[in-house]
């Protein structure tokens, strides 16, 4: 499952991986990291901010679902700031996705969704991307950032070195301005 880890570590050893019925399994797992770190314009709920949270869920063919979630924030331009570390089988990159649900506390009403193929990850190993979700009724798009670093792979050198590694910061404050 997920864990809440941070980011900066250098070299986060590779957790087993277990299939859906619950096995362990022998393959090198791939290690990765989905930071979410803010959000900005969120819909108000019809009494006050609609306390939103983000879950960050791995769906991977034939293994069991890794799931997260941030805390609560109790405004409409949330700032997490929070890293989970997932890992995957190397033979089910191709398939899988990782899914960043906003919803509120409040009834947990689905805010939107952003889904994003692990293939795009593994082949760029280190994303800082900002995600329109669906609009408002007013018109107003609101945005989610989110990075997302391969951390630990056979196959793949980590490009960050660590004297140059990269730090995401907040996003600048929320306005409609954007």
């Amino acid at each position: 499952m997920g864990s809440s880890q941070s980011t900066d570590n250098k070299n986060i050893p590779a957790p087993a991986l277990v299939d859906a019925s619950g096995t362990a399994t022998a393959a090198t797992p791939i290690v990765f990291t989905v930071t979410v770190l803010d959000a900005k314009l969120l819909p108000e709920e019809t009494i006050g901010s609609c306390d939103p949270r983000a879950v960050v869920t791995l769906n991977s063919p034939g293994y069991a679902v890794q799931r997260a979630e941030t805390k609560t924030r109790s405004n409409n331009c949330p700032i997490w700031k929070q890293g989970f570390t997932f890992s995957l089988d190397p033979s089910c990159a191709d398939q899988a996705s990782v899914t960043v649900d906003v919803e509120t506390l409040k009834g947990t009403k689905n805010v939107g969704k952003v889904s994003v193929p692990f293939k795009s990850i593994l082949h760029r190993e280190y994303m800082d991307e900002k995600y329109p979700l669906p609009a408002h009724h007013d018109g107003t798009t609101p945005i989610i950032r989110i990075v997302f670093e391969v951390v630990n792979f056979a196959n793949h050198a980590r490009r960050a070195s660590a004297d140059v590694h990269r730090r995401p910061s907040a996003s600048a404050p929320c306005t409609q301005a954007e």
